[in-house]
């Protein structure tokens, strides 16, 4: 019980919780696949099939929610990450940026085109 004195409880509590949320929101996409999978087998091999299906999604979240803590523990991960998101958003941006300039220009050659025609 020594662990619960740690002045650090609170933030590894709340990693925890990340990693415990963002597993059981993946859990549902599984037993839909699984499900899926299964439903094309006959009937005596589904129930085998399911079985082993989810088994391998629990050892599989197991595995990717130590992988995610080992990762989280990084220096500089976090940052390296806030980058690779701000660039991206950056890069969207400028796309929807251009993209709203490009139709801007299409819309007025098309309002001249329809007042040419009126007045023509």
């Amino acid at each position: 019980m020594e662990f619960l004195s740690s002045p650090e409880i609170g933030s590894q509590l709340t990693a925890l919780g990340q990693v415990v949320m963002m597993d059981l929101v993946l859990a549902g996409d599984n037993a839909v696949a699984v499900g899926l999978a299964a439903a094309a087998l006959p009937q005596e091999q589904r129930k085998k099939a399911i079985l082993i299906g989810l088994i391998a999604a629990v050892v599989m979240r197991i595995g990717f929610a130590l992988i995610t803590g080992w990762l989280m523990g990084l220096i500089g991960l976090l940052l390296a990450g806030g980058l690779l998101l701000l660039w991206v958003c950056w890069k969207m941006w400028r796309e929807l940026r251009e993209q709203a300039t490009h139709d801007q220009a299409e819309a007025e050659a098309e309002l001249e085109l329809a007042l040419s025609i009126e007045h023509g």
